[in-house]
């Protein structure tokens, strides 16, 4: 990949990583495949999530994510929801203790904020990498609101000797807002188990060796945009990683797009394998 006139001479496949774009010089992909069963390997690379048996052939299985320095697609996932089902506990738990301080008449001292609250500080930051995924987390919003909003309210009640409309109020949102809410985790949990399943093993083939790589999507198989290819800035250089050393723009859109050596990761994944 050091000439890079030779560049322009064959499309390449565009792929998906997080919210950014690599490509992959098409003459080494030999096949891409939905994402088939992984056998895990032992005393290989962080980076090797396994092998796969394509065809009758096993080959590793190398995670870009990680090989590029990143959290691996399924890790994420698996964060993800992790976190949602610790939020929706927190949310479980915010209204037992606000029930339990109306019964044992002292202070109740959980934030009243939705956007003080972990789910609250997550939300307002996540950056959804899906239009579903997108639309699903908009339907939190307003039940979201309304559970926090609902302190204030049984307060004022308290403060007017009024706890059992009180403790019915509490109830109410239990089985309302909040088993909204629990609904929509479940559905938030569901997505992210099927986005998982969208991964992608591209194949890369030369002179008989082959290794796959996990990808989060395909976007396209195309030209590079003529005189786009520069080396990598030493500012967006990976630490001690030379993997994707040229940098390019998208024939149409103008997209930056990071080239991968696919010649260096045969090399180093089918060494010893």
């Amino acid at each position: 990949m050091d000439d890079k006139t030779t560049f322009y001479q064959y499309p390449w496949v565009i792929l998906k990583l997080e919210h950014e774009l690599y490509g992959v010089a098409a003459p080494y992909v030999q096949t891409m495949v939905a994402m088939p069963r992984v056998t895990e390997v032992p005393h290989r690379p962080a980076w090797t999530r396994g092998a796969i048996n394509l065809r009758g052939q096993v080959m590793p299985l190398v995670d870009l994510r990680r090989r590029l320095g990143m959290p691996s697609y399924t890790d994420k996932i698996k964060e993800l929801v992790d976190m949602v089902q610790k939020r929706e506990n927190d949310h479980l738990n915010w209204l037992a203790e606000l029930e339990n301080s109306v019964r044992q008449s002292r202070e109740f001292t959980l934030t009243t904020n939705p956007h003080k609250c972990k789910f609250g500080q997550w939300y307002d930051q996540y950056k959804p990498a899906s239009l579903s995924e997108s639309q699903l987390l908009l339907q939190f919003d307003v039940p979201h609101r309304r559970i926090h909003g609902l302190a204030e309210r049984v307060q004022a009640l308290v403060v007017e000797n009024k706890a059992d409309q009180a403790l019915a109020l509490i109830e109410k949102t239990r089985n309302g807002d909040f088993a909204t809410m629990r609904k929509l985790f479940d559905d938030f949990r569901r997505l992210m188990e099927e986005l998982a399943a969208t991964e992608i093993a591209l194949v890369l083939e030369n002179m008989s060796q082959r290794t796959a790589m996990a990808v989060d999507a395909i976007e396209s198989v195309e030209q590079l945009a003529d005189g786009s290819v520069h080396e990598m800035p030493d500012a967006l250089q990976q630490e001690g990683n030379q993997l994707a050393p040229y940098v390019a723009k998208r024939k149409k859109s103008g997209e930056v797009v990071y080239l991968v050596d696919a010649q260096r990761i045969i090399e180093e994944n089918c060494a010893n394998f």
